[in-house]
């Protein structure tokens, strides 16, 4: 028979052994972990929301940072805030709502909804704000106006309802381009950033046919992926809106299928409230534009994501830099342009005939070298003709002037004085024969041109001379 203080102190022993080891018993089947975002804004800095829920689909509460393990890259990273249940944790929520006539009930849910969602993010400690974006065939109304969001719950009642079901005959609506429209409204630079999609049509998709839409599934997604937002959809089964939500780490629910639809947006609340926001140091902190795996294990469950870092260098924090860096590439993409119409342009300039200069001062309407039109004008007469050409006349005798007294002779190509033994002429550079050697006729003996001596053609008639 056991007695009572032995009793006390063996429950004792299992109280404690129970509750060192309840989180081990917690996580006996697997919790189900789900990184629903990543966020490289402030990077090296990266922010990840991770949901972390059990078997039935309830957020697992109360864990700690130790509970977590992070790995970019497969390696170990230092974990540098970690925000828990309880803890400050900014969420921006834009609706993007549907109202076509089949939405009646929709909008009344959501009304009647959305004063719960509110208390559920105010009391899980999210400090949330809450915008609203209307669509059919058309963006129908943004709230607030000028873009801002609201902390106000009651606010967003007002809103939504303001709402009318109506139109949508068509059977598709520009879903696509309303989630853009949603996350260009004014998101805090800290907060989590979620669209809540809720339609009962496909989407209209650029190149459909139609044109109410500007974009596509593949690049909604791929925008809102890559700028940080998670998209939550109650929607029509479509596999674009599937992609849209897949590739943002959200979740789909089918709106024709969920009878409980305020039940769904409750859920909704739930897991955006219940979120783990985790802040590590990238272990490459180079601004390289490549692709990232992390993967975040709990309880011995692994939720992997891929996230891409945005820039091939880290210039937006400078605008010069990034100017300069530019220049080189704009003068690569220019020079196959610009460079053969300045090569042109050179041998254009360079085969162009010189002026001629004229030292007669320019005239206004008159061109250059020209003289007015005067009766009384009269051209300058030609210059006179030297006394000596050193040329022979036509019948003349070929042979050397005798030598002057002086000791020199004339030049036979200009006619001034060359002093005896010289080779060239010291005022037209030509050579010169000696005084002694006889020259050959000055005449072309075909046309009775002058020829220089020493001439091999006629320059007037083109004869060979001999």
């Amino acid at each position: 028979m056991i007695t009572r203080p032995i009793f006390v102190v063996l429950l004792t022993v299992v109280l404690m052994f129970g509750l060192l080891y309840a989180p081990i018993v917690a996580y006996a089947d697997g919790p189900t972990v789900k990184v629903t975002q990543v966020d490289p804004s402030d990077f090296p800095r990266v922010t990840v929301y991770v949901s972390v829920t059990d078997e039935s689909g309830e957020p697992i509460v109360g864990l700690k940072q130790e509970d977590f393990e992070l790995k970019e890259d497969n390696n170990p990273v230092e974990i540098l805030e970690f925000a828990g249940i309880g803890s400050d944790r900014p969420v921006d929520i834009v609706f993007v709502f549907d109202t076509t006539g089949s939405m009646d009930d929709e909008i009344e849910g959501v009304k009647n909804t959305s004063i719960a969602f509110a208390n559920k993010l105010r009391d899980s400690n999210r400090d949330f704000r809450l915008g609203l974006v209307a669509f059919g065939d058309e963006i129908r109304s943004v709230d607030n106006r000028d873009g801002s969001l609201t902390a106000d719950a009651e606010e967003f009642k007002r809103w939504v309802g303001r709402l009318r079901a109506n139109g949508g005959d068509d059977g598709e609506e520009i879903s696509l381009d309303a989630l853009l429209e949603g996350s260009e409204m004014q998101f805090r630079s800290d907060a989590q950033k979620i669209l809540l999609l809720i339609t009962d049509a496909a989407p209209h998709e650029r190149g459909d046919g139609t044109r109410f839409s500007r974009t596509t599934a593949g690049k909604t997604a791929t925008t809102l992926k890559e700028n940080g937002f998670t998209v939550y959809a109650v929607a029509y089964d479509d596999g674009r809106f599937r992609q849209i939500v897949g590739d943002t780490g959200g979740d789909f629910y089918d709106i024709q299928r969920e009878r409980d639809f305020t039940g769904i947006i409750d859920k909704i609340g739930g897991l955006i409230a219940s979120q783990y926001r985790i802040t590590y140091r990238s272990n490459r902190p180079a601004y390289d534009g490549t692709k990232r795996p992390v993967s975040v294990t709990v309880g011995g469950t692994t939720a992997k994501v891929v996230y891409n870092e945005k820039h091939m260098l880290n210039v937006e924090s400078n605008p010069i830099v990034a100017v300069l860096l530019a220049l080189p590439l704009i003068a690569a993409m220019l020079f196959p342009v610009t460079w053969p119409r300045v090569k042109r342009t050179r041998q254009v300039a360079g085969s162009s005939p010189k002026p001629r200069h004229s030292s007669q001062p320019d005239r206004p309407g008159y061109p250059l070298n020209i003289p007015p039109v005067n009766p009384g004008y009269r051209p300058p007469a030609p210059p006179p003709t030297p006394p000596n050409s050193g040329y022979p006349k036509p019948g003349a005798s070929t042979a050397y002037r005798p030598v002057s007294s002086t000791g020199s002779h004339p030049c036979t190509h200009c006619g001034k004085p060359v002093r005896v033994g010289a080779k060239f002429c010291t005022a037209c550079g030509q050579p010169v024969m000696s005084a002694s050697t006889p020259i050959a006729s000055a005449t072309c003996a075909h046309c009775g041109w002058l020829l220089r001596p020493g001439a091999r053609f006629c320059p007037k008639c083109g004869s060979t001379l001999k």
